[in-house]
């Protein structure tokens, strides 16, 4: 076995594994997924290992002390596949659950290698189409090829959302009955819990007055779109005095930047980076906006929901419309649409009525209790 670095509280070298989860990374949405999706089905007696190449997260304390996370401490998970054959080899884990597309890929080729009888769960997070549209012709046309091929193989594919299942039918022509749908681990007790924390007084001249707070939330990239979000708020703010709180960081910072500045927004529009912990500003924000151009789910719907915040989010592939389901818990519009993002946003703000019990009670079917109940009906069925 190739030495692996152990990064666990819990310094007992067991080998005896039950499921391990093989993930890229531990940040952002997947990261919260992985860690909630390890600690509730740690809580029901499975003997967990997380396997990734980085542990720099947010979520490790989140993690209890019986769950060990391995760290290959690489920068790509393609180079990963030499130690994850190592490890399959040496601990036998009953059940491999991947996450993401390179890494499915990896895990199917490594039990392959390893002859070992591990059964191999495939889990997808993202609309696949929509998200390698944005990758050059050949890497994307080999990706394809590599999905059609390696997928099949697996023992299980679990999707979050029925439209990333549609998307894999596309590509694989896998029956549709062999994808489950299981939606993301996310409404927990300490949602609520953290959400009544004290925002830090930096933020005050933001809530120092009455005016409407519009909150969006997510990495600042071409896929969360927040361009289109600013150029909306440019033509609400002519109608409604509010500002705009956008959360996150990323590459597209100067760009978005150069936006506000072009449109003479600095002072409505705040963008203060990454806040570790956002439930305070859903709570205290007038409405949520989800701008994306894509998602294989979109956790932050489900947390505004839980929070009772109004939402207004893009009708985006592929889960916004099955999380508020058909817009029932939310106004949605089409992608990119800067007119009908405003209209959508002033309608929500003029109408100024929110059925925070209608919302919470829809995050409820987004509980940890119950992702992990529909995870161990589908292990249990093949062990």
């Amino acid at each position: 076995m190739f030495i692996l670095d152990f990064m666990t509280k819990n310094k007992k070298k067991s080998f005896v594994v039950d499921i391990v989860i093989f993930t890229p990374t531990l940040k952002g949405g997947l990261g919260k997924v992985v860690t909630n999706l390890a600690t509730g089905l740690d809580k029901k007696g499975w003997e967990v290992d997380i396997l990734t190449i980085s542990t720099d997260s947010i979520y490790l304390k989140e993690l209890p002390d019986s769950v060990k996370i391995i760290d290959f401490k690489l920068n790509k998970i393609s180079k990963s596949f030499l130690k994850l054959v190592a490890y399959l080899k040496k601990t036998k884990p009953k059940i491999l659950l991947s996450a993401s597309y390179h890494a499915n890929i990896i895990a199917l080729l490594a039990k392959l290698l390893s002859r070992v009888e591990t059964k191999v769960f495939v889990s997808e997070h993202i609309a696949l189409r929509k998200a390698l549209k944005n990758i050059n012709f050949l890497k994307r046309f080999t990706i394809y090829l590599l999905i059609k091929f390696f997928y099949p193989l697996a023992n299980g594919i679990i999707v979050v959302s029925d439209g990333v299942a549609k998307d894999i039918i596309k590509i694989t022509k896998i029956p549709q009955y062999k994808i489950k749908t299981i939606y993301n681990p996310v409404i927990e007790t300490k949602i609520y819990k953290y959400s009544e924390k004290i925002i830090d007084k930096k933020f005050n001249k933001i809530f120092s007055d009455d005016l409407p707070i519009i909150l969006g939330v997510g990495r600042l990239t071409k896929q969360k779109d927040f361009q289109t979000l600013i150029k909306a708020f440019s033509i609400v703010k002519r109608k409604i005095n509010s500002k705009l709180l956008i959360l996150g960081e990323g590459q597209e910072r100067p760009s978005l930047e150069n936006l506000i500045k072009k449109l003479s927004l600095e002072k409505n529009v705040f963008l203060p980076g990454f806040v570790p912990n956002p439930y305070p500003f859903f709570k205290k924000a007038d409405i949520f906006v989800l701008s994306s151009a894509w998602e294989g789910f979109g956790i932050v719907l489900v947390e505004s929901l839980a929070l009772g915040t109004s939402i207004v989010s893009t009708n985006c592939p592929s889960g916004p419309k099955e999380i508020l389901e058909n817009g029932k818990y939310g106004k949605l519009v089409p992608i990119k649409d800067v007119n009908a993002l405003a209209e959508a946003i002033i309608k929500t703000l003029s109408n100024n009525i929110s059925n925070s019990q209608l919302l919470m009670s829809r995050a409820r079917d987004f509980s940890v209790e119950k992702s992990i109940e529909k995870y161990e009906k589908i292990f249990k069925e093949i062990l």
